[in-house]
């Protein structure tokens, strides 16, 4: 993804699961994926996040 795009992720929290829609440079279509609350599904949200070309920053 280069800088010129933008991402947006809308994440539904639960106490056992996250839902997740993504949506990269104003498309229309969501990009969507179900992970665990836990710091596994943490770590395969990060995953996710990278292949689907997102960077990351951190707080």
């Amino acid at each position: 993804m280069n800088q010129a795009e933008l991402a947006v992720l809308g994440i539904d929290v639960s106490k056992a699961k996250l839902h997740l829609a993504l949506q990269v440079d104003g498309q229309c279509r969501l990009k969507r994926k179900v992970v665990m609350n836990t710091s596994a599904g943490y770590e395969e949200l990060s995953q996710w996040l990278e292949r689907q070309g997102v960077k990351q920053g951190r707080c």
